[in-house]
């Protein structure tokens, strides 16, 4: 269940069709065809239950030792390899008893310490955190290589589950601005907000006659492609934004321009939610769902009071079909520069969370070497 599993989650791989293996099940590399089975095995310091399997590796240079290791008994797995062959997601699922010195429940409030060690092509290893340098690159010996090196763990936060997915990776598109904005700057004046927000919501532009079905390979250029802001070098395209630092929403534009943004949610099954949508002070925002729009009225919004960065909030209950959606806002702001725009998805049934992925439509990277 939700409350006694360690789950990841994140964004789909490039390449949806690339369905992940289920349990029991071989996959296939895209490259050769070689079995390929995920094991995750535990290696525990020290081990009071039943059956211990102790193991050491040891050579001139030194020695490690384990009270037990074995496979972790339950764990799940799944995996999905990009179809250019060049990344992979793996997907593993821990069972509570897999931890048996950790008396504090899997949850939002704990805090402890952790890391990730990845050796690729067999002498390339490289670690997510070397917080106090002890963390060895050594792939020639063996005791090395089998330490954990607890000095270079750093904080690790678990996600509750209820907590909804929030996508990461947005497609946004823009600036576009017109003759009409010429005359303005990225934090319009007092006297000029009014003439700002007049100006967008009346004008429309080539993206907003394919709201309901956008275009993610277009190109755009002319004068609405300008305003205040120097002509583009090249022709407006979507393009892939990740999640601001410290922060659950894109960093978008600035003032007096206008902006497009979208994200795919893909749904394994049928299920109710919430969409959680997150907005930046003096900021105007459409909002569509698959081309229907769903935007909340100005007083269902409010300020968050866990956000240091002027984070607006409002919701809006939706239901998802299995398969794809295209959530999608129109927006611009008039103060505040530069604008946020976020998004976080909230099952009404906290088990659905494990069906959903996010990831944008156009420009995605290959997830497994972005940072």
């Amino acid at each position: 269940t939700a409350a006694d599993t360690i789950r990841p989650l994140g964004t789909a791989p490039r390449g949806t069709g690339v369905p992940p293996v289920q349990d029991g099940q071989d996959g296939r590399s895209p490259t050769a065809a070689v079995a390929i089975r995920p094991l995750g095995m535990a290696f525990y310091p020290a081990w009071d239950g039943p059956g211990a399997h102790p193991v050491g590796f040891k050579t001139p240079v030194g020695e490690t030792r384990f009270a037990h290791a074995a496979p972790v008994p339950g764990a799940r797995y799944g995996w999905a390899a990009d179809e250019d062959g060049k990344g992979f997601v793996l997907a593993v699922a821990l069972p509570r008893a897999a931890f048996p010195r950790q008396d504090a429940p899997f949850s939002g409030a704990l805090r402890t310490r952790c890391d990730f060690e990845a050796n690729l092509g067999g002498h390339h290893r490289v670690w997510w955190a070397n917080t106090d340098g002890s963390a060895s690159a050594e792939t020639w010996d063996e005791p090395t290589e089998a330490r954990l090196f607890p000095g270079a763990w750093a904080p690790m936060r678990l996600a509750p589950a209820d907590a909804g997915l929030v996508p990461r990776e947005w497609s946004v598109l823009g600036p576009f601005g017109g003759p009409g904005a010429a005359g303005w700057s990225y934090d319009p004046s007092p006297a000029q907000k009014p003439a700002v927000a007049a100006y967008f919501d009346a004008t429309r532009f080539a993206p907003d006659a394919h709201l309901a079905a956008p275009d993610f390979g277009a190109s755009y250029t002319g004068p609405e492609t300008t305003g205040w802001w120097d002509a583009p070098a090249a022709p407006l395209r979507w393009k892939t934004a990740t999640l601001a630092e410290t922060d659950t929403r894109v960093a978008v534009g600035v003032g007096a321009q206008l902006w497009y943004g979208a994200v795919v949610i893909q749904a394994g099954r049928d299920l109710d939610a919430t969409l959680e949508l997150q907005s930046h002070p003096m900021t105007t925002v459409r909002w569509f769902l698959d081309g229907r729009e769903i935007t909340p009225p100005a007083s269902d919004w409010r300020d968050d009071p866990t956000s240091t960065a002027f984070r607006r909030l409002a919701e809006r209950p939706v239901q998802l079909g299995k398969g794809t959606h295209t959530l999608l806002f129109r927006a611009y702001c008039v103060g505040y520069p530069p604008f946020r725009i976020g998004s976080r998805i909230l099952p009404e049934n906290t088990e659905d969370i494990w069906s959903l992925r996010t990831f944008a439509p156009a420009g995605q990277p290959d997830l497994f070497h972005a940072k």
